[in-house]
């Protein structure tokens, strides 16, 4: 997913292989994690509620949750920072 500073997306229709896609534009919103509840349920529940929140639509919110589920907790954390600020 192309990454701008605190944007991500940087068009919203680009064409990959002759098929246009949609790209999502939004500002990458501030989500706390520390102090928070650590559970990976938790975790990934906040960040899409904070997409969504923030102008992204399902579908990104969806594809974020099958990355950040894809591995472990390490790799959770990893995913969460490229979708949204974390403090």
């Amino acid at each position: 997913m192309p990454e701008e500073e605190g944007r991500i997306g940087r068009v919203d229709r680009e064409e990959i292989k002759g098929k246009t896609m949609e790209i999502d534009i939004y500002e990458k919103p501030t989500v706390t994690l520390a102090g928070e509840n650590g559970s990976a349920f938790a975790i990934v529940g906040r960040v899409s509620r904070a997409l969504v929140m923030a102008g992204a639509s399902l579908e990104t919110a969806r594809q974020y949750q099958a990355e950040a589920m894809n591995g472990d907790y390490a790799h959770l954390l990893e995913v969460t920072a490229q979708y949204v600020n974390t403090e």
